[in-house]
């Protein structure tokens, strides 16, 4: 076992990186007043920032005058609002500073993957080509720097790639200390409460980390301290819902409207394009349309309304399994292969053809990747699949879109170049091989 000293890349290596990173960056902002700019149209979460600039209180996510709301995480609408009430909500100044901090978190969970790899021995130039795509590609410039302003994408990969980092770290050290478990049990509830996919893959890999490297005596302490780590961590937020909202919600109190729009007989008979979600969504959904909101007031606010959802759609997929099982396979198929109707709501970010070629490759790729890992590679690598296989769990049974998909694109595009660069540095080996042995063998020249 090693100590625990940093993995570190050559200079040109280095360089190379720093160097598209950099071109990714400003190449971002060259693109900013080229995009479709939606602010007014991201939803629930520029809600939730502006009551934040405007009044201090995390409300209104579906309508002003609302009232308080635990539909989101709190911390990109506390972000978002800070500065809008500093700058002005949707000024130049505000908005540009939104966008700064988003590339901020975007080119962090970029870099926090780059190292990653490079800790489970990954290839340089596996890597470099991973970073390449990811800085270069247009799939995802526009949920980047117009959507990430008070979504939380950006800050959920940059948190749980900081966990995978640190899980890494952790597993290559002689001997795991105390201080190692506490920071690893904030870090892990921290990302928790930031990204909940995220949060449970991370404690699936601490688990795994302490099973692996933690001798049983040290088991019942560590989940203490991990505990505890958690309830210092979302003890807050939680007590916050139990005042303010009437129920210690501990994360968000969206699971029943997200269930609900996902399962129902009309998305197993509609025709169009999209299986009838956007129906749907329009239909009960309440920021889009009246009659979600109407029925929400109705049922005696969000809460009531979530649950009161959640119950008729677990009615629904009681008294019909099998098609359930169709919708829960086609959402797995979306998350992984997103089909064409996702990609329209996006403008200006290449031809639509060209993104589902990039999106599908990954995939392939990354899934091929994460197979050969487990099958043949360091089994740390186990903590990076179960980082990305985990978090997609949970849009098996709510409908995928491509700001969830975002979670994991980086994570399978590592994965999908890793193995790139080593089936062609065998391949280069081989030639190499058979090129000495030809030599070896050749007749003396006369």
């Amino acid at each position: 076992m090693t100590d625990g000293g940093p993995v570190r890349d050559s200079r040109a290596v280095s360089l190379a990186a720093a160097g598209i990173m950099a071109s990714g960056i400003a190449w971002r902002y060259w693109m900013i007043p080229r995009l479709h700019d939606s602010q007014y149209k991201l939803g629930e979460a520029f809600n939730v920032a502006r009551s934040f600039a405007q009044h201090w209180t995390i409300a209104d996510a579906f309508r002003i005058g609302q009232g308080p709301t635990s539909h989101l995480m709190p911390l990109p609408g506390v972000i978002a609002g800070t500065v809008y009430r500093w700058l002005g909500i949707f000024t130049p100044s505000s908005n540009l500073a939104l966008t700064t901090i988003a590339m901020a978190f975007v080119f962090a969970g970029f870099w926090l993957l780059f190292i990653s790899f490079r800790e489970l021995g990954a290839p340089a130039s596996g890597r470099l080509l991973a970073l390449a795509l990811l800085c270069w590609s247009p799939v995802n410039v526009l949920i980047e720097v117009i959507w990430f302003r008070v979504w939380d994408g950006g800050m959920a990969v940059a948190v749980g790639m900081a966990m995978l980092y640190a899980v890494l770290r952790v597993d290559r050290v002689e001997r795991i200390g105390w201080r190692a478990v506490a920071g690893l049990s904030l870090l892990a509830a921290a990302t928790l409460f930031v990204s909940p996919p995220f949060g449970v893959a991370g404690y699936l890999c601490a688990l795994l980390l302490m099973v692996r490297r933690l001798p049983p005596r040290r088991w019942l302490a560590t989940t203490a301290i991990a505990s505890a780590a958690m309830v210092v961590v979302l003890a807050p937020w939680t007590i916050r819902n139990a005042v303010v909202m009437g129920s210690p919600i501990v994360l968000r109190d969206n699971f029943g409207l997200e269930f609900a729009q996902a399962n129902d007989a009309s998305l197993l008979s509609n025709a169009d394009g999209d299986g009838g979600f956007h129906v749907r969504h329009l239909l009960i959904h309440p920021y889009p349309g009246a009659s979600g909101y109407t029925a929400m007031v109705a049922a005696g606010g969000e809460i009531a309304y979530s649950q009161k959802l959640q119950h008729s759609a677990l009615a629904w997929v009681e008294t019909n399994p099998g098609g359930f099982v169709t919708l829960t396979l086609r959402h797995l198929g979306q998350i992984l292969f997103p089909p064409y109707w996702m990609f329209p709501d996006f403008p200006n970010m290449g031809s639509i053809a060209e993104r589902l070629a990039i999106h599908w490759f990954v995939t392939a790729e990354g899934l091929a990747g994460i197979g050969y890992a487990l099958w043949r590679l360091d089994r740390r690598y186990r903590y990076a699949a179960i980082m990305t296989l985990v978090p997609i769990l949970p849009y098996l049974i709510v409908q995928p879109i491509l700001r969830y998909r975002y979670l994991i694109f980086g994570l399978l595009t590592f994965f999908a170049f890793d193995l790139i660069a080593r089936v062609v540095a065998r391949i280069a080996s081989g030639f190499s091989l058979a090129s000495a042995a030809e030599a070896r063998t050749a007749p003396p020249a006369a």
